[in-house]
C-alpha cells in the first residue's frame, strides 16, 4: 500500500511539473510576441523618420535649385550694371572739359558704383551660402541613405526572429496535441481496465489477497495515466509498458455518478485521476466553484470529459 501511494504521489508530481513547464512555455511565447510587436513599432517609427528625412532632403534640393536660379538672375543683373558703369566712365572721360558742371554727376556715378559693388558683394555672399546649403543637403542625403540601409538590416533580423518564434509556437501546439491523444489513449485503457474489473468482481476473490491485489492495481493504473501524459515528450514505449495487461486483476470502480447516482461517470479529474462524475454534475461544480473530487475530496485542477467506462 505504501509503495502504491508513493507511486501515486510521484505520478501527481510529474503531472504538476509538466503543467508548470507548459505554463512557462506559454509565458515565454507571450513575452516573445510582445517583444516582436515592440520591435515592429520601432521599425515603423524608423521608416517614418526616414520618409520625413527624404522629404526634407527633397525640399532642400528644391530650395538649392531656386537659389541657383536666383543667383543666375543676379549675375545677369550685375553684368548689366557693370556694362552701364563702363558707359558712365566713358562719358565721364569725355566730359572732362566740363568738370565743374559734371562733378556732381561724377559723384552720383561714384555712389552708384559703390552701391553696385556692395550689391555684387552681397550676391557673392548669397552664392557662397547657397553653395554651402547645397553641400549640406548632399551630406544629409548620404546620411539618410546610410540610415535606410541600417533600418533594412534591422527589419531582416526582425523577420528572422519572427520565423523562429512561429516555429517554436508550432512545436508547442504539436506537443499539446500529442498530450491530448496520450490522455485519450489512457482513458481508453482505463475503460478496458474497468471492463476486466467487472468480470473479476463477478468471479470473486479471497479477502486479504484481493485487497493486496487492488492496492497494486491502483498503483499500476496511476502509473499508466502518468506514462500516457509523458508521451508528449517522446516516451511512448514507457507509456505502453505502464498500462496494465488483461491478465491482471482490476480494482473495484464506481459504475454511476457519485452525485446523481442515475448516470454513468464520464469525467476524469486531475490530479487524483478519479472518474466519479457525469458531464452535467461537472458543469454544475464549475458554476458553483466547488472543485473537489466527490471520492477523495481533493481539489482538482483540470478535467478530461467524454471518458466512457
Amino acid at each position: 500500500m505504501c509503495l502504491a501511494s508513493e507511486r501515486v504521489v510521484e505520478a501527481e508530481a510529474a503531472v504538476c511539473s509538466a503543467k508548470e513547464e507548459l505554463l512557462k512555455l506559454q509565458a515565454d511565447a507571450a513575452n516573445i510576441g510582445n517583444a516582436l510587436a515592440q520591435e515592429q513599432q520601432r521599425v515603423a517609427a524608423a521608416e517614418a523618420k526616414i520618409v520625413q528625412q527624404c522629404q526634407q532632403t527633397a525640399a532642400a534640393v528644391a530650395k538649392s535649385t531656386q537659389l541657383e536660379q536666383c543667383l543666375a538672375g543676379q549675375h545677369r543683373a550685375m553684368h548689366a550694371k557693370e556694362t552701364q558703369l563702363d558707359k558712365l566712365r566713358v562719358e565721364a572721360v569725355k566730359a572732362g572739359q566740363t568738370l565743374a558742371q559734371e562733378q556732381q554727376r561724377a559723384q552720383q556715378l561714384q555712389q552708384q558704383l559703390t552701391s553696385a559693388e556692395a550689391d555684387s558683394a552681397k550676391m557673392r555672399a548669397q552664392y557662397a551660402g547657397a553653395e554651402a546649403a547645397r553641400r549640406a543637403a548632399l551630406e544629409a542625403s548620404k546620411a539618410s541613405n546610410h540610415t535606410l540601409t541600417q533600418v533594412k538590416q534591422q527589419l531582416q533580423q526582425s523577420e528572422k526572429k519572427t520565423a523562429a518564434v512561429e516555429a517554436r509556437l508550432q512545436a508547442e501546439k504539436d506537443c499539446n496535441a500529442e498530450l491530448v491523444s496520450s490522455a485519450t489513449a489512457a482513458a481508453a485503457a482505463f475503460a478496458g481496465v474497468v471492463a476486466i474489473g467487472s468480470k473479476r468482481k463477478l468471479a470473486g476473490q479471497p479477502g486479504a489477497a484481493a485487497s493486496n491485489k487492488r492496492s497494486r492495481e491502483h498503483g499500476a493504473l496511476a502509473a499508466s495515466s502518468s506514462a500516457a501524459a509523458a508521451g508528449c515528450d517522446g516516451d511512448e514505449p514507457a507509456a505502453a509498458a505502464a498500462l496494465p495487461s488483461s491478465s491482471q486483476s482490476i480494482p473495484k470502480l464506481v459504475q454511476s455518478c457519485a452525485i446523481r447516482l442515475d448516470a454513468p461517470p464520464s469525467v476524469l479529474l486531475q490530479p487524483c485521476k478519479h472518474v466519479t462524475m457525469c458531464d452535467a454534475c461537472c458543469d454544475m461544480m464549475k458554476r458553483t466553484h466547488k472543485k473537489r473530487c466527490p471520492t477523495c475530496n481533493t481539489v482538482y485542477t483540470s478535467t478530461i470529459e467524454g471518458v466512457r467506462l
